[in-house]
């Protein structure tokens, strides 16, 4: 029997394919073996927690047993064989005089449990709207807390070190705090990750969240503004920010980057949902001006974990936090 290893680079190099049926969240590794068998000869491949083993018969014949089943495969067969992770060994026969397999040795991620989590935040607060979409969206286990601004408990002081909402408390021990962070950390503890493997390409979704706050606060900006010029004159920087962000959605959607739902999606859903609702107070935009953001913004809050993500009726947790955040302002006055 003779046996060739090599790298995943090299495999790719020599116009192998990866097999594809594990998730790339829990391949840690991946080693290419090349063997070929004389009539009569066998090996044992399977049997361990750590490795899952997928075949691909090249030329020949050969003979697939485990403990309850034997299976015959031959080179027409084009799929991968993807042998059992636990518990069994296969053994494999060559039924012709010589044969060549590829065995794709995938090495797995060690299995750890899901944190603990629990997310406390304001009911209006657009930041912790953002964290709980993340969650959401994922199907990850968590406890939400919500807390009164003005009625803070007294246990808030001793697990907020600033003092500021969101937080994210992970295992009832560690804090965790700026909803950027905290959906960074939700994404690489989940077994689907909302942000590109590309460097580059995740640089620049990081890039247009960030962005995503400055937009945020002039939104919160028009808000306060206490006369009609203060608020056009935000209004103006904020589409101003708006029109910036229309070149970079994706021409095609549904979602900024594309197909893939990602972080950025998360972090402006809360954006265009207060936007939606300050423009039934006053006509502040032209949805038609902003094409790519109108069509973006609509699929994101039929979104399941979009709506799931407000907390109580929002329309009336909007007029409250006009009514506190923007009280004497120009916003306010015209929900009188």
């Amino acid at each position: 029997m003779k046996i060739n290893t090599y790298t995943i680079g090299q495999l790719l190099k020599n116009n192998y394919y990866a097999f594809a049926n594990i998730p790339d969240n829990v391949l840690a590794e991946s080693i290419l073996r090349t063997f070929s068998l004389q009539k009569g000869e066998k090996i044992v491949v399977g049997g361990s927690s750590k490795v899952a083993d997928q075949l691909c018969l090249v030329e020949g014949q050969i003979k697939v047993e485990d403990n309850t089943s034997i299976i015959q495969i031959d080179a027409d067969n084009t799929q991968p064989f993807l042998f059992p992770i636990l518990p069994e060994t296969l053994s494999i026969s060559a039924l012709d005089n010589s044969i060549i397999c590829h065995i794709d040795s995938q090495k797995l991620h060690a299995t750890t449990h899901a944190p603990e989590l629990e997310l406390i935040s304001f009911a209006s607060c657009p930041y912790g709207q953002r964290i709980l979409i993340t969650m959401l969206y994922n199907n990850q286990p968590h406890k939400l807390t919500i807390i009164e601004p003005g009625n803070l408990p007294d246990w808030f002081e001793q697990v907020s070190p600033l003092g500021n909402v969101p937080i994210l408390r992970v295992e009832n021990k560690e804090t965790i705090f700026e909803s950027s962070i905290i959906n960074d950390y939700l994404n690489q503890i989940a077994a689907n990750r909302l942000l590109p493997e590309n460097p580059l390409h995740r640089a620049r979704c990081c890039s247009w969240m960030e962005f995503c706050s400055t937009c945020l606060g002039s939104f919160i900006g028009m808000i306060g503004a206490k006369t009609e010029i203060a608020f056009t004159e935000i209004r103006d920087k904020f589409l101003k920010n708006l029109q910036i962000l229309e070149q970079q959605v994706d021409e095609n959607g549904p979602y900024f980057i594309g197909e893939q739902f990602t972080l950025v999606d998360s972090s402006y859903a809360p954006l265009f949902l207060r936007m939606h609702h300050l423009s039934k107070i006053i006509d502040f935009y032209e949805p038609a001006d902003l094409p790519k953001i109108k069509n973006w913004s609509e699929k994101l809050l039929v979104l399941e974990a979009v709506q799931n993500s407000v907390v109580g009726d929002f329309s009336k947790l909007f007029q409250n936090f006009i009514q506190k955040r923007g009280q004497g302002g120009y916003i306010s006055s015209l929900c009188k």
